[in-house]
């Protein structure tokens, strides 16, 4: 897809539709963002590397509400665009984007990183454990609802993405994987979110910053956190200035 395409068009059901220019940098925008979301319930025999040929129930009724088409022809349009999208890296959302995912799809566990919500999956589609034989990626989801505090934005609702191995018995969570009782953080970087409880995640920056309170004014955790409860509340509080 060229970069001076000025739209797109389908005749699904023997009826055309065109998108827009800008329709369609939305179109690939969001989807762009949405390839696990996309792979997680394919057939185990797809492989995840190329985009399929057919866009799961939920994302194609997300994609219809948020661009204003029917989803007959956001069917058609991802089987011309689709191998473009794929080979995107993940845009950058706009405002107006990330509003989208808060009104249309949430409901649907759909939402990036907002102030209104997030989703959080494990690094990988598959297996890490040594000694499983598991070369398929995993296809056993649990999503559950938790809540995120962030320095900036407060306290937002999330989903907690879990990926189950059948072959060892692993579940595999952002941070961690879990096996008979065992927990083992994933290789890497600190994360972004930090799993501090059960449902409750804790931003990087946002611990970062208690910790220089407390080395440096010897603020008690009791104090930063209560601070940060008056911080959500409170825009010109030192925490959570309640600005996305």
């Amino acid at each position: 897809m060229s970069s001076d395409t000025s739209s797109v068009g389908s005749n699904a059901s023997n009826e055309d539709e065109f998108l827009s220019l800008s329709q369609t940098m939305l179109f690939s925008r969001l989807l762009s963002v949405l390839k696990r979301d996309i792979v997680l319930p394919q057939p185990i025999n797809i492989p995840t590397d190329q985009a399929p040929a057919v866009l799961p129930p939920t994302i194609s009724t997300f994609i219809a509400a948020a661009i204003g088409i029917s989803e007959a022809h956001v069917s058609s349009f991802w089987t011309i665009m689709r191998d473009d999208i794929w080979a995107l890296p993940p845009q950058a959302l706009t405002q107006e984007d990330k509003e989208l995912f808060r009104k249309h799809g949430w409901k649907y566990g759909l939402s990036r990183r907002t102030r209104a919500s997030m989703v959080m999956y494990p690094p990988s589609d598959f297996c890490t454990n040594p000694k499983c034989g598991r070369c398929k990626p995993l296809k056993k989801v649990h999503a559950v609802q938790i809540i995120v505090y962030t320095l900036a934005s407060g306290v937002v609702p999330a989903w907690e993405v879990q990926l189950y191995c059948l072959d060892c018995n692993t579940t595999y969570y952002p941070n961690y994987s879990a096996q008979h009782g065992t927990h083992t953080y994933h290789d890497g970087d600190i994360p972004q979110y930090i799993s501090i409880g059960a449902h409750q995640y804790t931003e990087r920056q946002l611990i970062a910053s208690w910790i220089s309170y407390m080395l440096i004014t010897s603020v008690s955790a009791t104090n930063c956190s209560r601070a940060y409860d008056m911080g959500t509340q409170n825009p010109n509080a030192v925490f959570g200035s309640g600005t996305g």
